[in-house]
């Protein structure tokens, strides 16, 4: 996913990214649309086979060694192991290590507001115009003229006023 196809962007028109790739990449619980960067998958993969190839090398070494040593009455013999803190169970899992690197920087979120946006009905325009509005992300003609979107700050509807987040609401 591509944030030109997110914000509606081609290669004749640049539309403005309301929102950074970051946040958009970010579970829906934690105020984000929930799509996937790639690095975060590469570096979920990536560990996940290095934790396969040291888990199956360790495997390796315990059996040769105990073969080796000939050990008999093993039972007082507590074997180490590898846990996984991002998981309940300890075992490593490429979802919860991609969520986890997702979701490591941002503090404070509250889940409870993006549930309310994500799991009302209604169309997706509406739920993406809240999520917007939330985020503190709407472009009033305020901010346009900032950005040198427009030249006219006033509103569009009544042309008395500048246009604020608030005045659009």
């Amino acid at each position: 996913m591509s944030r030109d196809f997110v914000w509606g962007s081609n290669s004749e028109k640049r539309k403005p990214y309301l929102v950074g790739w970051e946040k958009l990449c970010l579970p829906k619980e934690y105020g984000g649309l929930g799509l996937r960067r790639i690095e975060s998958t590469n570096t979920a993969l990536m560990m996940k086979w290095c934790c396969a190839d040291m888990i199956l090398k360790d495997v390796a070494l315990r059996d040769l060694r105990e073969e080796e040593m000939n050990l008999k009455g093993r039972d007082f013999i507590c074997e180490d192991k590898v846990t996984w803190k991002y998981s309940g169970d300890g075992e490593f899992s490429v979802k919860i290590t991609f969520e986890a690197l997702n979701i490591m920087d941002e503090v404070g979120c509250s889940d409870a507001n993006w549930k309310k946006i994500w799991n009302q009905r209604g169309p997706q325009r509406v739920k993406t115009f809240l999520w917007l509005l939330m985020k503190g992300k709407l472009l009033p003609n305020t901010q346009r003229v900032r950005r040198r979107l427009t030249d006219d700050d006033k509103c569009s509807r009544c042309r008395m006023e500048a246009e604020a987040i608030i005045h659009m609401i």
